[in-house]
């Protein structure tokens, strides 16, 4: 199964970190926008993928938390969004970890389950190695090995072979508006503070959740 899988090679507790890392920029992403902090926004996770770069950060958001929700319940085999969300969601960890982000790390750290106070630079040179050998089957992880969807440059052969994938990845680009279910797909990852500052955002600005 794929989720025993995951878990054996990230191991559980990793595998909550790199989503709560991805959480927390995101939310940072969200509600602190460059044009209010007067400095460029940082990327988002998803656009490690530069086939994702312009991915509306609530949509980066609402499939970080679905795909959580996916994985915690484990009841449907995961599509390419939940491969490539996990996949960047482990970059976004290793990247907080190489920089040694202690401000980050510490607001990830403190999330929902208590965890101990982890190695940051032992940690990133893990999930960079894990990250190579990722471990998905061969079909599913086809986005991720294929140099060509890695890139802007969706006109090649080998690209054109993984149309499919791309197109539904590219679906994401044109995205706006986030489901209702959002909060509740995040509960287990997200702490009480957090998820009532995310209600309020969105209540603040209904304009971005499809109701």
């Amino acid at each position: 199964m794929y989720r025993p899988q995951l878990q054996t090679r990230l191991g559980a507790d990793t595998l909550y970190l790199a989503f709560r890392a991805a959480f927390v920029t995101t939310c940072d992403l969200l509600m602190h926008p460059a044009q209010e902090a007067e400095t460029h926004a940082e990327p988002g996770y998803l656009e490690r993928l530069p086939l994702l770069k312009g991915c509306a950060p609530q949509i980066q958001l609402d499939c970080l938390l679905t795909s959580w929700n996916r994985l915690e319940r484990n009841t449907h085999e995961p599509n390419p969004v939940d491969r490539c969300v996990c996949y960047c969601a482990a970059g976004e960890l290793a990247e907080l970890g190489t920089r040694g982000d202690s401000k980050r790390l510490d607001r990830i750290l403190s999330g929902p389950r208590r965890m101990n106070r982890v190695d940051a630079v032992w940690m990133a040179s893990k999930l960079r190695t894990l990250l190579v050998t990722w471990p998905f089957e061969p079909d599913g992880g086809m986005l991720l090995r294929d140099g060509n969807l890695l890139t802007d440059q969706l006109d090649s052969e080998s690209a054109a072979s993984s149309e499919p994938i791309a197109s539904t990845l590219l679906q994401l680009l044109g995205c706006w508006f986030v489901t209702p279910r959002l909060l509740s797909n995040g509960q287990s990852l997200m702490t009480v503070a957090e998820r009532q500052r995310l209600a309020e955002f969105f209540q603040n600005n209904p304009g971005l959740m499809n109701l």
